[in-house]
């Protein structure tokens, strides 16, 4: 399955028109039918419909089902290349609150030197209220 494909679908299901979602991805009308057509043969459901005597394209039972697991794979490609990214950097971004970073981690500490991993950490010792909100504002 191409993700391509998902995307032109996604954008149908919330334009409801096959030429506006070829101007937003700068591609041709065809090529949106097409895509819609590739995931119908994948899914072998009918996935939109089109009222052509009021000029109204249909969504389908099966097309919101696959519109509702779109957007949940979309959030999870893009968690994936936050993730990927993240890894391909050197440096270990470690929080921790104060009274966890005073009473565990010195506990932790000698490990983490010996295996050489304390010396590719960054450690931030905050509040957790402020740790938690910044891990969202990462994945998000």
């Amino acid at each position: 399955m191409n993700t391509k494909d998902l995307d032109y679908f996604m954008s149908l299901v919330e334009l409801r028109k096959y030429t506006r979602v070829a101007a937003t991805f700068s591609v041709s009308q065809p090529a949106v039918t097409q895509a819609v057509k590739r995931l119908e043969r994948e899914f072998e459901v009918e996935l939109v419909t089109q009222d052509r005597a009021h000029q109204q394209t249909h969504i389908t039972r099966a097309g919101q089902l696959l519109y509702k697991n779109a957007q949940k794979i979309n959030k999870q490609l893009q968690l994936a290349h936050v993730e990927i990214n993240d890894a391909k950097q050197e440096r270990i971004k470690f929080g921790l609150p104060p009274i966890i970073g005073m009473l565990y981690f010195p506990q932790v500490a000698g490990k983490l030197l010996k295996s050489g991993i304390l010396q590719q950490t960054d450690v931030v010792e905050t509040g957790s209220g402020h740790l938690i909100s910044a891990l969202k504002k990462r994945r998000n």
